[in-house]
């Protein structure tokens, strides 16, 4: 325990140890294995281990009602050209969703979160290893902004945008759900870290675990 804060499984940072205690709450801190800049990247294993098969599914074409959540998403992709992820549509009902994996773009973000103001209760959200293109994380950010109702939100192994941060930054501060964040293997650096720590971590009051484990940020 540094500064209120419980560090998880190795030497935290210089820069993490200041940023530790924020708001005068103790906050769980994974800051373990940094990667250098020359480190190769970390492998994506799907969920069910080495060899499990793709995503998969179909909508079901027997004309059965759709929940709100479930027509909504499909309404969007058909008006908007969108192929729809079928494995997406059949978690719209559940309250933790993920998009592991995929090639998640700007038009999946806005048909999922069209389905998701249909939505009640707080909601767990995984879009790890989700290949989130530049475009794709200023959009998703910004649409965090305004639904905050995201307890957990696991971001982990995209490259984060240097640019978008600041937007990042700003849905950390305002959101009043958020009690867990992944950002491991993002390639953070220690100057992404300053402004994520001075935009958002600071001012949120929310969050009880952070995970920046494997990014670039020097001792």
């Amino acid at each position: 325990r540094m500064g209120g804060a419980t560090l998880e499984h190795g030497k935290p940072s210089a820069t993490a140890r200041r940023k530790a205690m924020m708001n005068g709450k103790s906050l769980r801190l994974n800051v373990s294995r940094p990667l250098s800049a020359s480190s190769r990247s970390l492998t994506a294993v799907s969920p069910g281990g080495a060899g499990s098969p793709a995503h998969t599914g179909r909508v079901d074409q027997g004309g059965t009602a759709l929940a709100p959540e479930g027509a909504a998403y499909l309404e969007f992709c058909k008006h908007n050209d969108v192929e729809p992820i079928h494995s997406l549509l059949a978690q719209l009902t559940e309250s933790d969703i993920s998009v592991k994996h995929y090639h998640f773009t700007k038009d999946q973000v806005e048909g999922l979160f069209a389905a998701l103001q249909k939505k009640i209760g707080d909601l767990t959200l995984c879009f790890s290893d989700a290949r989130l293109d530049d475009e794709t994380q200023a959009l998703l950010f910004k649409s965090l902004i305004y639904l905050q109702r995201v307890s957990t939100l696991d971001l982990s192994e995209n490259n984060l945008s240097p640019l978008h941060i600041p937007t990042m930054g700003k849905m950390l501060s305002v959101t009043p759900t958020l009690v867990v964040l992944c950002l491991r293997g993002c390639r953070i650096t220690d100057s992404t870290w300053e402004v994520l720590c001075r935009d958002g971590l600071e001012r949120n009051k929310s969050l009880k675990r952070l995970d920046v484990s494997y990014n670039l940020m020097t001792d």
